[in-house]
Order: C-alpha cells, then sequence, then structure tokens
C-alpha cells in the first residue's frame, strides 16, 4: 500500500494504492494529505466499509424490487423500509449463527448456482422461493428469484 501526490483539474490530490484487493490494485483518490501508513490503511478500510452498504442497497433493490415499491404516503415508505431493513438483517444473523448454518446450508443448496455468490443473502433468498414453490405456498408478488 502506497500513497502518491497527483494533481487533477488543477487539485493537488493524493492517490492511495492498494495490492490483494483483487487482479488489478485497489485506486483511490483522496483529498487527505498525509503520508502515514495508518492513515492509507483507514482511507482503505473507509471504502470498503462504504461498499458494504452499497451491496446492502443493491441486494434490497434487486431482490425485493424496492425501487418499484408505489404507496400513497411517505410514512408507508419508511414503513416498508423499515420492515425490508429488518428482515434483511435478521437474514444475516440467522446466516452467520452456527446453530443455524444446516438450515441456511440446504436452502442455498436447494438452489443449484454455477457460481458461488460473495453475499450469501442472494442465493439464501433464492433458496426460500424455491422451498415456497416447491410447498405451492401463495409468494409474495414483492419478492422475485434473483
Amino acid at each position: 500500500m502506497w500513497i502518491t501526490p497527483i494533481e487533477m483539474s488543477g487539485i493537488p490530490l493524493n492517490l492511495v494504492v492498494c495490492n490483494g484487493f483483487g487482479g488489478k490494485p485497489l485506486m483511490l483518490v483522496t483529498n487527505v494529505f498525509d503520508d502515514d501508513f495508518s492513515v492509507c490503511r483507514a482511507i482503505v478500510k473507509c471504502y470498503l466499509l462504504r461498499w458494504k452498504i452499497e451491496e446492502f442497497y443493491r441486494f434490497k433493490k434487486q431482490t425485493f424490487h424496492f425501487e418499484d415499491i408505489r404507496v400513497l404516503r411517505l410514512k408507508s415508505m419508511h414503513n416498508l423500509n423499515i420492515l425490508l431493513n429488518f428482515l434483511i438483517g435478521f437474514l444475516s444473523m440467522k446466516s452467520t449463527q452456527k446453530a443455524d448454518k444446516p438450515i441456511i446450508v440446504a436452502l442455498v443448496n436447494q438452489v443449484k448456482r454455477i457460481f458461488v455468490a460473495k453475499n450469501i443473502l442472494y442465493p439464501l433468498c433464492a433458496g426460500i422461493l424455491s422451498v415456497f414453490a416447491i410447498s405451492k405456498l401463495a409468494l409474495p408478488r414483492l419478492i422475485r428469484y434473483p
């Protein structure tokens, strides 16, 4: 990991380059001017935390069609958002608990995926949907097979 000064459109900035996150190095542009290694590490950690938040919103939008929900009042949208956040948090907690691992593995294996997803929530929701489809229960229209 190293940092080097650059200039973009006449504005002095720093470029933080970090190897080990894939085939190409991770390059971040920042306005923090400090050559300390711990500052470089903090910049990369902040970016990676932000990336997890973006993954959460992407999952919510793709799996539950959150952008396509139509309600009459903003309060209703806030309530749906809170319920959906609780559901995703519940699924995340259950997927990390040791006692529930066999159930999670069985649900994930229910869907025959070609590739292994980095985020366990995608195949987990697909497995839950496939179990509902097998049992011929009414599927909520809100959830779509990812």
